[in-house]
């Protein structure tokens, strides 16, 4: 029911699903970033992909930006 904000070193390398019903998702541009990418959704791979994380929100925005 609120934002969330999620923050990773450059070199990080992970497959990513974020999903909101009240914001939007914004991910920084430094990354190298992969797949399906729009205003409310995002699934794709970061530096190639890793492990899977999943956010998701009904209420708030996600971010997710560098460290």
């Amino acid at each position: 029911g609120g934002s969330i904000e999620a923050e990773f070193a450059e070199d990080a390398r992970v497959s990513l699903e974020a999903m909101t019903l009240g914001g939007r998702v914004e991910i920084d541009e430094e990354f190298a970033l992969t797949g399906e990418i729009g205003p409310s959704r995002v699934k794709g791979r970061i530096n190639g992909g890793g492990p899977n994380l999943r956010l998701e929100t009904s209420g708030g925005s996600i971010r997710v930006r560098m460290r």
